[in-house]
């Protein structure tokens, strides 16, 4: 009977996956700041700008309904209520590294963890 895999396979995936879990480890444990801001958006419009080292809760208000409400506490922003059906949002968990996000489908906001230093290269090449 003729194995599907050979020695060598299962040795070069396994290589590979070692270089992806490095490479994953040293981008989110070695190059990921800690913000110091956050910015709320609803439907692609900015909704607030808080900073993450003052302890809050923010209420995000649409229609003149509150729909979800994002608190900041010990340099982390989480949701803490949301009126969604799914409350994944809530799921989500604690951000506080730089472009972390949290967001909610059913309302379109979306809260972005930022760093307010300016990034030393392009994201767009020229």
């Amino acid at each position: 009977m003729k194995h599907l895999f050979e020695r060598k396979d299962i040795f070069f995936i396994g290589v590979l996956l070692l270089i992806s879990i490095l490479l994953f480890s040293i981008r989110y444990f070695l190059v990921s700041k800690q913000g110091n801001r956050i910015v709320i958006t609803v439907d692609d419009e900015v909704y607030g700008t808080y900073s993450l080292m003052e302890n809050q809760e923010i209420p995000i208000i649409i229609d003149g309904e509150l729909t979800d409400t994002v608190t900041i506490a010990d340099g982390y922003a989480y949701m803490s209520d949301a009126t969604c059906p799914d409350q994944l949002c809530k799921k989500m968990g604690k951000v506080s590294k730089n472009q972390e996000t949290i967001v909610c489908l059913p309302y379109k906001i979306v809260v972005t963890v930022d760093s307010s230093e300016e990034n030393s290269y392009d994201s767009i090449a020229q």
